[in-house]
């Protein structure tokens, strides 16, 4: 992760612990700020210039931040948003399959959401989600 900018570097570092344990894999992270190149993003921290949200059609939007898929059968992402007050929002969300975006009319939905998350706490409150998330949708189990 030496090519990460240091901001998403340090959302990394973070959440590594939670990360392993709700078995994010495909992480990737978002950057949206026109000050840098991206040759300077490498060395540099990135600060939010507005606050992450989530579109009409479902789709999460956020400036800086990281998203990884979670550890179930279904497509459960989570977000990580870094944002401008330098508290953190998460949010779980799921994509919607073909048949559901017909129905809806959307791309997928935010299943849960905390916001104003300072960075001492941001590992526990992964876990109580994704723990939050398998009670309620998985009926306890995870679905591998």
């Amino acid at each position: 992760m030496s090519k990460l900018p240091y901001t998403i570097k340090t959302i990394f570092d973070q959440i590594g612990i939670s990360m392993m344990r709700v078995g994010g894999h495909k992480a990737g992270y978002n950057l949206k700020n026109a000050k840098y190149s991206p040759e300077e993003l490498q060395e540099c921290s990135c600060y939010p210039e507005e606050y992450s949200s989530v579109r009409k059609d479902g789709q999460v939007l956020q400036g800086v931040g990281v998203y990884f898929r979670v550890n179930t059968k279904r497509k459960i992402y989570l977000y990580v948003s870094y944002e401008p007050d330098d508290t953190y929002t998460l949010r779980l969300w799921k994509a919607h399959t073909p048949l559901e975006y017909v129905k809806y009319q959307t791309i997928g939905k935010v299943l849960d959401e905390q916001t104003e998350i300072f960075c001492d706490i941001l590992g526990e409150v992964i876990e109580r989600m994704y723990e939050k998330y398998i009670r309620e949708y998985q009926n306890g189990f995870i679905r591998i």
